[in-house]
């Protein structure tokens, strides 16, 4: 992540930092998961709850339980 994006390995597909695409034939962005803070200040992450973007809406504006603000 040098510059801030990933590149699928296995087809191509580029991804920003938030998961959102722009390039290759991945049609939407990544899944997203519940990420919550403990009481003690530990990181929890929820796989029990995946969230399925839709393409042209940040993640903020879709699922904001899928991110964590400090």
């Amino acid at each position: 992540m040098a510059e801030n994006k990933f590149k699928c390995p296995c087809h191509g597909s580029g991804f920003k930092r938030d998961g959102t695409n722009f390039e290759g034939p991945a049609p939407r962005p990544l899944d997203r998961i519940k990420l919550s803070l403990s009481p003690e200040g530990v990181l929890v992450v929820d796989k029990g709850q995946i969230f399925r973007m839709a393409a042209g809406l940040s993640p903020d504006q879709q699922y904001p339980q899928s991110i964590l603000k400090a």
